[in-house]
């Protein structure tokens, strides 16, 4: 029932290729032809395993995709906004391409803004408005910090919603709460400010402010029922963009009739950014304060200011109501201002004296002199320069005193005030000691650096090696006080150090010098070898000296000879060792063998952890001598005088012997002993006889002369 010829003649129309695998059963012969008759197919035989299976799935699947064109697939990848170039790599072909695409604008992210372009004028607060912004054609993702301005003016309220990082989903919206801050000034401004975001376009705001405004006039003083013309008075000012069209100015209420604006007064356009200037005039109707105000009826509305002047008949002075001097320092020490003193009433102001009184005045003068005597007609002004260059130090204070035949001050007085700055400083001594330290040693001393001025002061530190500043840097000392400088001297190697630490006010250049002195040094001694003279098994005592040859004085806690036979005798520890002078030290040789001997004597003490040795060396003598008794011989009951003789004696002089013990054996049954001579300390035992105490010098021959009687014995010799 297989319709081999059928599913061969699809196969080719459709240019397939089977493959089949049988699992544990021979591949029927049908099964075989279809495979067979397909470009590249085949048919495989299998037993039942997983790995062989699996081998020749895997040998099919290598095999197809090498057949024929690859299959098509679609391309999924991030861009940005402006497109680019791609490049694509096929690997089971090892063939690759580029192309060049550009996003379709229906693609490219885009942000809708209501209310994108925002005026308003007169605003002194920040200006609070709502946008309300949208994606369009993709998502838009709202980045941190959400908004820029070149002037930093906009800031958001409310996000309506989480704040930045945010996703806008295509055709999502938020309204978001903007809040803008007005420029310092009166002026028209534009600028431009732009949400942060992925959008591709419609990122950018624009921005309007500006003022319409009007403007307060002063007139000044004018006599009483005489008329006084202010030519060009700025009244009003349009700083925005679009011309201003004022229907009707008037003056109304208080003292209008003594104001008047002369020129047309309706139907007056002012254009973008310009002001409307009036002559004005003024006829005082009484000798006093008059006012009134002017209206303007606008299209934008109505705004009203401030119209005055005074009326007089009597000269009027006007100036500044007091001076304050920038503050006068090492930088600058002198300044200089210059004043206006205007004539604002209705005859000629006559100053009769310019003088400066009170506290600090002689620290104040005027350029180039003063001026004397003076009139300034009326509406005139007079400029008069002040010069203050102090001596003192702190704030200081003056008046100016100005003497006039003026009706409203005659006395007019002007406060002067300047603060001039004391940066000065010292420390609290001029040399610094550290004395004598070891090497490797940290000595630490303080100095006080006092602020003796009036400010605070950052001042700088510096100093060279082996000293350093242990302070941090720069220190901040207020205004009359005092900050501690830790000085270090610290040095491996030995010397005598000076050096300076400065203090720097780096504003004013100021320098203030401590002379810095120090001494780095270990103690030392004479290590001049120690030559002990000695005789084998004598005690030898020698007196031998040690020198500290440094200009440290050395304390020896502890002193010991590596051989043990040398000791010290005296002084007991510990030694204290002026600079530049020695100790005699008592010791004892006890030489046990004629060795030479090489030892040192061990030496530890302070300062610096002294630690150092003196080599001791001696060639030890061993003296030596025979005592002898020759033959001698007599009868029975004579006595006899045996001399004991020293003979053969060796280095007996250097040994410093002077007395020794000896010991005589004999037969006491052919000998009696009867008297010795010298008499010495005699000690008779069996068959023997000792003698302690014996006298010897370098030049004894005869030890001993020892009496014996001779007995009537069997034994003839002994």
């Amino acid at each position: 029932n297989v319709w081999v010829s059928q599913i061969l003649d699809s196969a080719r129309k459709y240019d397939v290729t089977i493959y089949a695998i049988t699992l544990g059963f021979d591949v029927p012969t049908e099964l075989n032809n279809i495979c067979s008759g397909t470009p590249y197919g085949q048919a495989y035989q299998s037993v039942p395993s997983e790995e062989e299976l699996g081998n020749l799935y895997s040998n099919i699947l290598n095999t197809i995709g090498t057949i024929g064109p690859p299959a098509p697939c679609r391309i999924k990848f991030t861009s940005d906004c402006d497109g680019g170039n791609v490049e694509l790599v096929y690997k089971p072909f090892a063939v690759s391409d580029t192309f060049t695409y550009k996003v379709p604008g229906a693609f490219l992210p885009a942000l809708d803004v209501v209310e994108r372009n925002i005026s308003f004028t007169n605003q002194s607060t920040p200006y609070e408005v709502s946008v309300k912004i949208k994606a369009r054609n993709n998502f838009v993702m709202v980045n941190p910090p959400g908004v820029t301005s070149p002037f930093n003016n906009v800031s958001v309220v409310d996000w309506g919603g989480a704040p930045p990082p945010f996703k806008l989903e295509k055709d999502s919206s938020r309204n978001v709460k903007l809040a803008i801050s007005p420029f310092p000034d009166s002026a028209y401004h534009n600028f431009t400010f732009d949400f942060v975001t992925s959008a591709c376009d419609g990122n950018r705001l624009s921005v309007q402010t500006g003022w319409i405004y009007p403007l307060d006039v002063d007139c000044g003083s004018g006599v009483v029922g005489q008329t006084k013309n202010l030519p060009q008075q700025t009244i009003f000012c349009n700083n925005w963009v679009e011309p201003l069209t004022i229907y009707s100015i008037s003056i109304s209420g208080g003292d209008q009739g003594d104001f008047k604006i002369l020129g047309g007064t309706t139907n007056i356009t002012v254009q973008p950014q310009s002001c409307l200037k009036f002559d004005i005039s003024f006829t005082p109707s009484d000798a006093s304060d008059r006012s009134s105000k002017i209206v303007f009826i606008t299209n934008k509305g109505r705004f009203e200011s401030k119209i005055f002047g005074s009326g007089s008949g009597f000269p009027e002075i006007s100036t500044i109501k007091s001076i304050e001097f920038d503050t006068i320092d090492c930088k600058r020490t002198s300044i200089d201002t210059t004043i206006k003193i205007r004539n604002t009433g209705a005859l000629n102001l006559e100053i009769s004296k310019f003088e400066f009184t009170g506290a600090n005045s002689t620290e104040f003068s005027f350029v180039p002199s003063n001026p004397g005597a003076v009139s300034i007609p009326p509406s005139g002004e007079y400029s008069l320069t002040i010069k203050c260059s102090p001596v003192t130090k702190g704030l200081l204070s003056a008046d100016l005193v100005i003497t006039s035949n003026a009706k409203n001050s005659p006395s007019y007085t002007i406060p002067l005030k300047v603060f001039s700055a004391d940066r000065s400083f010292k420390a609290n001594i001029d040399k610094l000691d550290f004395g004598v330290i070891c090497p490797g040693e940290e000595k630490v001393l303080d100095v006080q650096v006092q602020n003796t001025g009036n400010v605070a002061l950052n001042l700088d530190l510096n100093t060279s090696a082996p000293f350093s500043i242990q302070s941090a840097v720069p220190i901040s000392v207020p205004a009359s006080s005092t900050q501690t400088v830790k000085v270090v001297l610290n040095s491996a190697n030995e010397g005598t150090f000076d050096g300076e630490l400065k203090t720097i006010d780096s504003y004013c250049q100021t320098v203030q010098t401590v002379t810095l002195h120090g001494v780095v040094l270990s103690p030392k001694i004479d290590r001049q070898p120690i030559v002990v003279f000695g005789v084998v098994g004598v005690p030898k005592d020698t007196v031998i000296s040690i020198k500290n040859v440094s200009n440290r004085q050395l304390t020896i806690s502890n002193a010991v000879f590596t051989d043990p036979q040398v000791t010290i005798l005296s002084p007991n520890l510990p030694w204290n060792i002026p600079a530049m002078s020695s100790i005699s030290v008592s010791i004892r040789y006890l030489a046990q063998t004629s060795d030479a001997l090489n030892a040192y004597l061990r030496l530890t003490g302070q300062p610096c952890d002294f630690n150092d040795s003196i080599f001791v060396t001696s060639n030890p003598v061993a003296s030596r001598a025979d005592i002898v008794i020759e033959k001698h011989s007599g009868l029975i009951g004579e006595i006899v005088t045996i001399p004991v003789l020293i003979k053969n004696g060796i280095m007996l002089d250097k040994s410093g012997t002077t007395k020794v013990r000896t010991k005589v054996n004999y037969d006491q049954s052919l000998l009696k002993f009867v008297s010795v001579t010298p008499n010495v300390t005699t000690n008779l035992g069996s068959n023997s006889i000792s003698f302690d105490n014996v006298p010897i010098t370098p030049t004894t021959n005869v030890l001993l002369q020892i009496s014996f009687e001779v007995l009537n014995s069997s034994v003839t010799q002994t």
